[in-house]
């Protein structure tokens, strides 16, 4: 089994919102597109045949949680083997049937390693997919050479609306539209009386505002017509998958000989750095003194994976990596970061050539930067997977 189909490639369009990491990868024609892939293929070739063939069928999951870490668990592989490690892959470990990911060997000693995705739930997953598939409905099926569309997302239910349907009409309205007229409203300021188009099915009510397109731009049509999409509103805790992620890990090969560290890739974009600090630290709080509310300081609350009300917690994990936005393509300029944990019962026996943050004796975030940089890991050029742009044609 290969990774990438063996096909002439002959369309190089941005990916569309419904098309998954490797849907997109696998059929995407430019040259840059071509480097991500060579790499991604030869790296599954370090693979033994058994691991190769299921982390390519992962990696071809339409499911991009599926996908994301099987490529999660690929990216740690080749980057342990890059850095001279032995690695030995699902090791048996005692007192369990259950096997990690990972043991790694270094000068140091030996270490086992878990990998693991943050994501989001499966009702936030399909929530996300039905506004994807509505975005894509619309701009695979209206033609607006002279406008961009602003789409405000009014209401949605859990029944996905029929779009569709109701494009002949939006099509009809968008062509009877003038372009100077809006314009001449948008330089003036006058957003309350733009023309605008509300569409309402099994629940939703989408409202489609047309802006006029300047200078170059007008009578393009080979763009997409959503140039504003939705603002999805609401709260949103983001050190929750990645706490959930740890919990789930935590205590799932029983009491190990050798130091533990969990590797999570963080798919949800509105978790941040912050956020991983009080999924590990704590949730930060202010302090208001009832007698002198101007002199408020900051505090936390002992919730988080390694420290809780009853003290220091989940001491045989040494240490967390956590990446953000590290995708296929990104490898050579992004870089995961490594979390040490200060009342850990065993150090972890490796320096990983990431920022490092550690607690330090006065409660400080004491951070290192690492020496080397991610492209030089990899054997890559700084500018891969270009120096040309991503749809950029030979």
């Amino acid at each position: 089994m290969t990774l990438f189909d063996d096909i002439a490639r002959d369309d190089p369009s941005p990916a569309s919102e419904t098309e998954g990491h490797y849907a997109f990868l696998n059929r995407v024609a430019t040259p840059y597109w071509g480097r991500v892939r060579s790499l991604l293929s030869e790296w599954v070739t370090r693979l033994p045949q058994g691991e190769r063939d299921d982390t390519i069928a992962r990696m071809r999951s339409k499911d991009r949680r599926q996908s994301l870490a099987a490529f999660w668990e690929l990216y740690l592989l080749i980057t342990f083997q890059q850095l001279g490690f032995g690695v030995v892959q699902h090791p048996r470990v005692p007192n369990s049937t259950r096997r990690p990911d990972f043991l790694i060997e270094t000068d140091r000693g030996v270490a086992y390693v878990e990998a693991t995705l943050a994501s989001t739930s499966d009702e936030d997953l399909a929530k996300d997919n039905r506004r994807r598939q509505v975005y894509d409905t619309i701009n695979n099926g209206l033609h607006t050479p002279d406008f961009w569309l602003a789409l405000d997302l009014d209401n949605e239910s859990d029944e996905a609306p029929g779009i569709r349907k109701h494009l002949p009409d939006v099509q009809a309205w968008l062509d009877e539209q003038d372009a100077n007229a809006i314009e001449e409203l948008l330089q003036a300021k006058s957003y309350d009386i733009l023309p605008r188009y509300r569409i309402t099915d099994r629940g939703w009510t989408l409202t489609i505002t047309p802006l006029a397109k300047g200078g170059a731009s007008r009578g393009d049509a080979t763009a997409r017509p959503i140039g504003f999409y939705p603002f999805e509103g609401g709260s949103f805790d983001g050190r929750a998958p990645v706490l959930a992620a740890l919990n789930e890990k935590t205590s799932r090969y029983g009491v190990l000989d050798a130091p533990y560290m969990i590797a999570v890739l963080v798919e949800t974009f509105l978790t941040d750095h912050d956020d991983v600090y009080r999924a590990l630290f704590g949730n930060t709080t202010v302090v208001v003194p009832v007698d002198d509310p101007d002199e408020s300081v900051p505090g936390s609350v002992p919730d988080g994976f390694w420290l809780s009300d009853h003290g220091p917690t989940n001491t045989h994990v040494s240490a967390v990596v956590t990446a953000r936005e590290l995708y296929e393509w990104r490898v050579a300029e992004h870089a995961p970061v490594v979390w040490v944990n200060p009342w850990a019962d065993q150090t972890f026996p490796a320096d990983l050539p990431w920022t490092s943050h550690s607690i330090s004796g006065d409660g400080n975030l004491d951070t290192s930067e690492p020496g080397t940089r991610p492209f030089e890991i990899f054997d890559l050029p700084p500018e891969w997977p270009g120096p040309e742009g991503p749809f950029d044609i030979e």
